[in-house]
């Protein structure tokens, strides 16, 4: 596994979920709600799919040896997961929320639940297309 690589792809993960996350609250200015949430995951899904071909298909680019699976993808979804919510503890939670506690509920936990997912998948998929 390439951690600074999943590091970096994680950080750019937050990066798209901050930005995603102000431009629903603040630009159109979605009531926190059914339509708000609904895009707010969509956007996780396809940020997390996105960035999880990033990370495995660039050991295509740079002549790497790969190691694909569903327990690589696991490790990788994990570890976005851990990058989000570190900056989300030190940069949204001083800055923007009121409570640390807002980090713990069901909108938050199911978008690191799907990021698991996304990246478990990609991870098993690309093990199937490479063998």
């Amino acid at each position: 596994m390439k951690f600074i690589r999943a590091f970096a792809l994680g950080t750019v993960l937050w990066i798209f979920i901050f930005v995603t996350s102000l431009f629903l609250v603040y630009v159109l200015k979605l009531r926190v709600g059914f339509w708000h949430y609904l895009i707010y995951w969509v956007a996780i899904i396809i940020f997390a799919l996105v960035l999880s071909l990033a990370y495995f298909h660039a050991n295509i680019y740079f002549h790497m040896t790969a190691t694909y699976g569903f327990l690589q993808g696991l490790i990788l979804g994990v570890t976005f997961v851990v990058i989000v919510m570190a900056l989300d503890v030190l940069i949204v939670v001083p800055f923007f929320l009121e409570s640390r506690f807002d980090l713990i509920k069901l909108d938050v936990i199911l978008g690191h639940v799907f990021t698991l997912i996304v990246a478990s998948f990609i991870g098993f998929f690309k093990s199937r297309v490479h063998t």
